[in-house]
Order: structure tokens, then sequence, then C-alpha cells
């Protein structure tokens, strides 16, 4: 009798101890796989595990802290049985992601028959909602990390994402530089995404451009009219995505490179600019007389009278300065801009009166007086400067390669761009870049 109770023991101890290895071993291969094709923000995602053997009964899940940008919804678990002899608890989760990218989420606490397992997640990968994203544009330059000079050719690739069809492609050939398509892709074509939902990049076109003159220049403009995965049209372009490079002057490029020898002849050519030509001599004014003028230039922009016109060109005449522009008048500007909400308000007034006559009357007057008043609120908008005197060059950098040449003082400059202490101005001189301490801003 004993002997027979010792074998039911260790029989027993032997059940309880496979069936505890059996638990490790199912739990090592246990995962919350996603059943999803693809995750996507703002979207409900569900994930599911199935625990073979196991009755519903015998199994409590327990879900850890969340990272953030992912939320728990709601959860399920059903009896997944093949058959009347076998019990499969399956477990379903449901989150949504607010946030795009990699997760890396904690396991479920999983209690199987008292004992405790870590039931991990698979790696995830969460993208943005087609429903939800706008097409977008972007652009690789074949010389984006090294020097670019004047005559390189740069291979400029178009990529568009979030985007099922393109109805127009088009591009506008840009001014000193040659420009060509060498590659178009048939989805630039107007063919419509055959494939579901694809987050990667698509080549739609390649370009080469070569750049004739030194400066600060933009990409050339491409444009596109994308459809977008939730039906809507965007008309998209590189102009958006402000990409600039600098491009330097090719004989600096000449200049380093040992091989090439200048030939005598063209000495000349390879010269610096005189800057002391007898014919580009100009009288040097004081910084006193820069700040006057300055003075006089700001008075001219807020004053009703021409009081102060007169004397700025009175001054500039004394000074010997000639044919400058004259300053845009801000008082001006806001009465035309007032005066065309007024004429807007009586065109109204006029319509609800019943008054067709007098609507058209200054329906005809609120157009041409708007013409005005936004000439004259382009102008006020424009950044001008005076300059105290100094050196012009083609690109924002000190070198002794790069000046263009000099612009004498007292002289009104058109300011089209700052980077840094630099900045790049426009005149009837010439155009370049400048530090922006030679220079007093017109207010």
């Amino acid at each position: 009798m004993f002997s027979i109770i010792e074998r039911n023991f260790k029989k027993s101890i032997i059940s309880i101890f496979l069936l505890f290895i059996s638990i490790q071993i199912n739990a090592q291969s246990y995962s919350l796989k996603c059943k999803n094709e693809r995750i996507f923000a703002q979207e409900e995602t569900l994930f599911e595990v199935v625990i073979p053997n196991v009755s519903l009964s015998d199994v409590q899940m327990e879900i850890q802290e969340l990272p953030a940008g992912m939320k728990f919804i709601s959860a399920l678990k059903t009896n997944d049985s093949d058959s009347i002899d076998t019990e499969n608890a399956k477990f379903q989760f449901w989150f949504t992601f607010s946030q795009t990218g990699s997760f890396d989420i904690p396991p479920l606490t999983a209690t199987i028959k008292n004992k405790t397992i870590d039931i991990p997640f698979e790696p995830i990968t969460v993208y943005e909602n087609p429903s939800l994203v706008a097409p977008v544009l972007s652009v690789e330059l074949s010389k984006s990390d090294e020097n670019i000079f004047v005559g390189d050719t740069i291979k400029i690739d178009v990529y568009i994402k979030y985007c099922v069809q393109i109805l127009g492609f088009s591009f506008e050939l840009p001014k000193n530089s040659l420009f060509k398509e060498i590659f178009r892709d048939e989805f630039a074509l107007g063919q419509i995404r055959k494939s579901e939902f694809s987050p990667e990049n698509t080549k739609i076109a390649t370009f080469e451009w070569i750049v004739l003159k030194p400066g600060n220049i933009s990409i050339p403009k491409i444009c596109v009219d994308a459809i977008s995965y939730n039906g809507n049209r965007k008309h998209i372009s590189t102009n958006d995505l402000g990409i600039n490079i600098c491009v330097l002057d090719s004989h600096r490029k000449a200049n380093k490179n040992d091989s090439f020898e200048k030939n005598a002849i063209f000495d000349d050519a390879f010269k610096n600019p005189i800057e002391n030509d007898d014919s580009n001599k100009k009288i040097e004014l004081s910084k006193n007389d820069v700040i006057e003028l300055f003075e006089l230039r700001c008075a001219e922009r807020h004053s009703v009278s021409k009081k102060a016109f007169k004397l700025r060109h009175e001054k500039e005449k004394s000074l010997g300065i000639e044919d400058s522009e004259d300053e845009p008048n801000v008082p001006i500007a806001i009465f035309l801009s007032s005066l065309s909400l007024l004429l807007i308000l009586l065109h109204i007034i006029s319509i609800i009166r019943k008054k067709p006559k007098c609507a058209v009357l200054f329906a005809v007057l609120f157009v041409f007086v708007l013409v005005f008043a936004t000439k004259q609120n382009i102008k006020i908008s424009q950044k001008f400067a005076i300059s105290y005197g100094g050196r012009i060059y083609s690109v924002p950098e000190e070198s002794s390669s790069s000046p263009v040449r000099t612009i004498p003082s007292g002289l009104r400059v058109k300011i089209v761009e700052q980077v840094s202490d630099w900045v790049y101005i426009e005149c009837s001189e010439t155009s370049g870049w400048i530090k922006s301490d030679e220079l007093i801003l017109i207010r």
C-alpha cells in the first residue's frame, strides 16, 4: 500500500514539474502579435495572444505602464478551442498611438495557474495616418556636402510620399543657369499607385542644374499637383522647402587647382577689380553725414508734408548724391488702406439698401484705391538701409579673392536677406553680401 502511494506521489511530482516546465517553455514563445498589416497614428491597433491548454479562468492579465503616445482602448478574452477536449485562452487588446516612430512597449504580466510570466509585444513601427497627412515633396542634391562653384553640374532627385496620384508635374527654368530633365517616373505622368499605402519616398524625377552666377541661390522651382490618400488635392513645390545653396566664383576653384596655369594673355581676367579706379571715385561721406541722411529718410517716410522730402534732396545734392530713390510714405499707405475699407463698407451698405448704382460706384472706387494701397504697402514692407560704405562680397565670408567692389557711403540699398551678421543687398551700383554693421536700417 505504501509503495502504491509512493508511486502516485512521484507521478504527481513529475506531472507538476512537467507542467511547470511546459508553462515556462510556452512562456518563452508567447508574444502579443499585431494583427494590423500596418500601424497608423490615430487608428485602433489590435494585438493578440493565444495560450494553449489553459482555461480562461486560470489566466489573469495585467497591463504595465504604457509609453508616451500609446493609449489602451479595450480588451477581450475568448475561448479559442479547436475541440471539446482542449481549451485555449485567447486575449485581444486594442491600443491607439498619437505619435509616429518605433515603440518599445513593456510586456504584459500574465498569471497562469498561479505562475507569473511576462508576455512581450512584438516590435512595432507607427506610421503617419494616410487619411490625415498631405503629400510631401523632398529633394536630394548631389553636391550638398561640398563646395559648389559656378559651372558645376548639380543633380537634383525629386521625391514624393503620402501620395496616391500625381495630376500635374511642371518646373520653371531658373535664371542664370542651365536646367534640364533627365528622368521622369511613370508615377509622375499620372499613373495611379497600384500598391497599398507606402510610407517610403518615391523618386519621381531627376534634373541636372548648372549655375552660371555666384551667390546665395534658391533651388529651381518644381511644382506637383498631388492627390493624397484621403482624396484631397494639394499643390506643392520645392519653393516650400526653402532650400538655398551658396555658389562660389569659378575663379576661386581655379586658384585651388595646382595643375592649372594661368596664361599671361589672360592675367587680367584673374585680377581683383581695381577699387581705386578714377571712374568709380565718389565723395566719401562722414559718419555724421550718413546718420543725418538716415534721419531725413526716416522723417520722409513718416511725414505728411514735403518738407522732409525737400530737406533730404538738398542734403543729398550738397553731398554729390544724384538720382536717389524716394521713400514710400507711411501716412499715405495708412490713409489709402483706411479709405479702401471705408469704400467696401459703403459698397455693402449700398447693396443692403438696394442702391445698385452706388454699389457699383463704390466697388470701382474700392478696386482703384486698393491697387494704390497695395503698392504702397508692398514698398513699405521692403527693407532699405543707408550704407556707411564698405566691401561687397559674392559670398558671405571675408576673403581676398571674393570682393566684387566697394560701395560708396550714403547709398540707399535694398536688403534682400540676412544670414548671421551678413546682409545681401541690391542697389543701382551692384549686389552682394556686406557686413550688417556697415548699414543703418531705415525705419
